[in-house]
């Protein structure tokens, strides 16, 4: 039975061997866990970029967004 291929998208490379030890249905929970992470961590950052710009003067707020988005 071949691997869910999620797992290696989510990690963004070549997973570690050791993961060749989970069954699928792990595999499968672990690449919703990393997704869920990158997903939560990328709303915090929205935040963080949003707060940090209520100390930038409101007319510099764009182009400051603009530089520090990715």
């Amino acid at each position: 039975m071949s691997k869910p291929r999620a797992l290696p998208a989510e990690l963004r490379g070549r997973p570690m061997p050791a993961l060749d030890t989970l069954d699928d249905a792990q595999i499968d929970t672990l690449a919703q866990l990393i997704r869920e992470a990158r997903r939560h961590q990328q709303q915090q950052l929205r935040h963080a970029l949003d707060a940090a710009l209520t100390h930038v003067p409101l007319l510099l707020r764009g182009a400051v967004r603009k530089i520090l988005s990715p």
